[in-house]
This record gives structure tokens, C-alpha cells and sequence, in this order.
């Protein structure tokens, strides 16, 4: 009778536990473990029960730790909504950081995509060209003031001696031009045929000047203004609409995490009836930062209270687990 209990006493150690000959046989409990950084690592052996199950507790320790730390780098590696300035805020680690490798934005009208470096050189380079053909425009019209004012009115004559409708004046120094002073001023309209004078020129040539400065300068401040506006529109939608797709990326790990805490109140929560014989049902739930779980389960106690058996399953987020747990009590 001695050896039959000792041998019913081996077979619930399980492990590899016996009794044989006389003597006992320790078991071996293999606890799978893990690396700090999540990856999976040899299975550990074991030769009692409170071992082995301090090797599941570290085990979960370590699982736990390793949520905490994705959890926290999500929080530092993230672009995230700043309630302060009101917009998402990429800063990292104290310092500003850049965001590379965004598509050519479409620049029309009506566009709300975001535009890159390459595309805003492009608008600059626009813009150059805009400012060299004023300029050419204003040398040109320097050219006509030089040229009308530098010309020459001659009366000449025919080889019958008769006057033509040409003029040529000559001073003592025929090679040398002709200045005339004193020329009253003349009408500047359609039809007139009236001589005007230095200063009449100077100020129509200074007053087409200015309206062709103005024009010029309106046009191309409202062509910057238009190229900048669009440009900074588009690049702040496009970013926001990237910002959003990443946020709802974040969120749903977030959201992961969440249901896992969830589900973790929810098993804490369940319990049994220690009854020698008792067969119990358990239910508990859980609520972790709006996510929510539940776990039911069921428990066993043997007739001589030495064996204890559970089976739980919890659901959090249309998904779920299944646990299982055995004790033996020895003494």
C-alpha cells in the first residue's frame, strides 16, 4: 500500500517523478523563456514545483516588460498631438526633426496635397525668370529714352535744290550734333505733330516707367503670393492627411495594449470554490482606459483537496485566449 501511494504520489508530480526501488525520482519541469528583447530563448529545466513556477512568474515578468516598453516607445518615437500649440508636433528627443522622402504634391488649383523642397526651387527658379524679363523690359525702355533723345531732326534738299520733308540741322562743327534749347512744350495726343522737349519726354518716359513697374511688380507679387499660399496649403493638408493615417496607426496598438490590460483585470478577477469536490464557474471583466474585456472559467477541486484544476477563456476586442492552471497540494 506504501509503494502504491508513493507511486500515485509521483504520477501527479508529473515531470518525470517516480518511485522506484525504494527511491524517489525528482521531476524535470521544462518552462519556456524569454529575451529581453521578446525573442523566444531555450526552455529551462526545473526539479520541484515552487521552481518551476517561478520560472512561469518570470517568464510573465518578462512579457509584461516588454509591453511596458513598446508601450512607452510609442508614446517617444510617435508623432503625436500637441494641445499646446494645436498641432501635431514633431519633435524627438528635445530637438526638431525633419520629414523626408514626400511625393511631388499636385500644384493647381483647388490642390490641398502637400509640396516638397524640390517642388518650392522650382517655383523659385519661376520666379528668377519673372524678375529677368522685367528687367529686360526696363532696359529696353532705358534704350528707346537714349535713342529719342540722342536723334536728330535734318531739313534736306533734294538734287533740284527743293526741300524735302527732312531736316537737317548743323551747328559749326558739322560733324557735331545739334542742340536745341528752349523747345516749348509740345501736345502729347493723338494727332499732334508738335515738337516736345527734354523734360516733356523725361516726365512721360518716368510716368510710362512707373506704370509699367507697377504693373510688373502687381504681377509678380500676386504670382508669388498665389505660388506661396498654394504651395503652403497643400503642404499643410497633405501633411495633416499623413499625420492622420500615422495617428491611426498609433491608435490601434494603443488600443491593443489597452484590451490586453483589460484582459488581464478580467482574469485577476476570476475565482473558485476551494470545497473538497466542488466543481465551480467563474466570471469576471475588466475596463482598462475605455477598452473592456471578460473571462470565464471553471474550477475543480478533488475529493481529498490536494488537487486543484482550472480552465479559463477571456475575449476583449472580437478575439480570444484560453488559459489553464493545476496545483497539487503536497503536504
Amino acid at each position: 500500500q506504501l509503494y502504491s501511494l508513493n507511486k500515485t504520489l509521483a504520477a501527479y508530480f508529473g515531470g518525470g517523478a517516480g518511485y522506484i526501488g525504494g527511491q524517489w525520482i525528482a521531476p524535470s519541469f521544462k518552462v519556456l523563456q524569454f529575451n529581453a528583447d521578446g525573442s523566444l530563448a531555450d526552455k529551462k529545466s526545473y526539479h520541484d514545483v515552487a521552481s518551476a513556477f517561478d520560472g512561469v512568474s518570470e517568464s510573465m515578468t518578462s512579457i509584461n516588460e516588454r509591453i511596458k516598453e513598446v508601450s512607452d516607445n510609442i508614446d517617444t518615437n510617435s508623432l503625436n498631438w500637441s494641445e499646446e500649440t494645436g498641432s501635431y508636433d514633431a519633435l524627438h528627443k528635445g530637438e526638431a526633426s525633419k520629414i523626408t522622402n514626400v511625393l511631388d504634391g499636385k500644384i493647381a488649383e483647388g490642390s490641398q496635397e502637400v509640396v516638397n523642397g524640390g517642388q518650392l526651387w522650382q517655383t523659385n527658379e519661376k520666379l528668377k525668370d519673372v524678375e529677368n524679363r522685367v528687367d529686360t523690359i526696363d532696359q529696353q525702355v532705358q534704350d528707346i529714352t537714349i535713342a529719342v533723345t540722342d536723334g536728330a531732326v535734318n531739313y534736306d534738299k533734294d538734287g533740284d535744290g527743293q526741300k524735302t520733308n527732312s531736316i537737317t540741322l548743323k551747328g559749326g562743327n558739322e560733324s557735331e550734333p545739334v542742340l536745341i534749347e528752349n523747345v516749348k512744350d509740345g501736345r502729347i495726343e493723338e494727332g499732334s505733330r508738335q515738337a516736345v522737349n527734354g523734360g516733356q519726354l523725361h516726365d512721360y518716359t518716368d510716368q510710362q516707367m512707373k506704370i509699367v513697374l507697377d504693373d510688373a511688380k502687381k504681377y509678380t507679387d500676386e504670382q508669388v503670393s498665389s505660388f506661396v499660399n498654394n504651395g503652403v496649403n497643400e503642404a499643410k493638408a497633405y501633411t495633416d492627411m499623413k499625420f492622420e493615417v500615422l495617428s491611426y496607426a498609433i491608435e490601434d496598438v494603443r488600443k491593443e495594449a489597452r484590451q490586453a490590460a483589460a484582459i488581464g483585470l478580467a482574469v485577476s478577477n476570476l475565482s473558485y470554490d476551494d470545497t473538497p469536490g466542488k466543481l465551480s464557474v467563474s466570471f469576471g471583466t475588466g475596463v482598462w482606459h475605455s477598452q473592456s474585456a471578460f473571462a470565464i472559467g471553471a474550477g475543480y477541486m478533488s475529493e481529498d483537496g490536494r488537487i486543484r484544476s482550472n480552465l479559463s477563456a477571456t475575449s476583449a476586442g472580437g478575439h480570444w485566449g484560453v488559459g489553464a492552471g493545476f496545483r497539487i497540494t503536497l503536504n
